[in-house]
């Protein structure tokens, strides 16, 4: 099982042109945006290795109520967390003079679940059961950390052209609390968080 048909659309129209440099990162073509970021395909100038570079800008938190502290927690879970179905956190730097932080996170070269949705192609029973089988193995180490992740939905797991899938976005993600504390996208919310039932969170 691959996603390889997939990936080199993306490396080929984003590696055109450099938009900004940061430190020993080169920033290409915008890969995707969220309601408080915006990711860049980015290569380490030295080493030659890309990541995904997530460009969070705190002014641009704060009508989210979180600000600092959100994307504080944001690092903290994925500094912790190491499994292969998870997504990983290579470094962090902070621009004080713009109040703006790069989190340079590992690069899905296949983009996300929700890209090969829109592009229409056709995968397999066998690919598509591999994919769900990875994430539901990241929902179930997460969950076993004491972190729900609280925005699980297409956008959020991101492709690799050797077949991996795994769960990216951990900005509204925070260890078990009460149901009242459920945010995320309305859409990919789990029904049970409707339920009345005060005796399960």
């Amino acid at each position: 099982m691959n996603f390889g048909m997939f990936s080199k659309i993306i490396e080929e129209e984003t590696k055109k042109h450099v938009t900004k440099k940061v430190n020993q990162y080169f920033l290409f073509k915008k890969l995707g945006y969220g309601s408080t970021s915006k990711v860049y395909l980015s290569q380490n100038c030295i080493t030659k290795s890309l990541y995904a570079a997530k460009m969070i800008r705190l002014s641009d938190t704060c009508h989210t109520g979180n600000g600092a502290a959100g994307l504080d927690r944001e690092i903290r879970i994925m500094r912790s967390l190491r499994h292969p179905s998870i997504i990983k956190l290579h470094e962090v730097l902070y621009d004080s003079h713009d109040s703006t932080a790069y989190l340079f996170i590992e690069y899905a070269n296949s983009g996300t679940l929700d890209n090969l949705i829109s592009s229409k192609v056709h995968l397999s029973d066998e690919t598509l059961a591999s994919a769900f089988k990875q994430i539901t193995e990241g929902l179930i180490y997460l969950h076993s950390q004491g972190i729900v992740h609280h925005d699980v939905k297409p956008s959020n797991i991101m492709l690799f052209s050797k077949g991996q899938a795994k769960l990216a976005d951990f900005g509204i993600g925070h260890s078990v609390q009460s149901k009242d504390q459920v945010i995320g996208t309305p859409a990919y919310q789990a029904p049970e968080i409707f339920n009345d039932d005060e005796d399960d969170p």
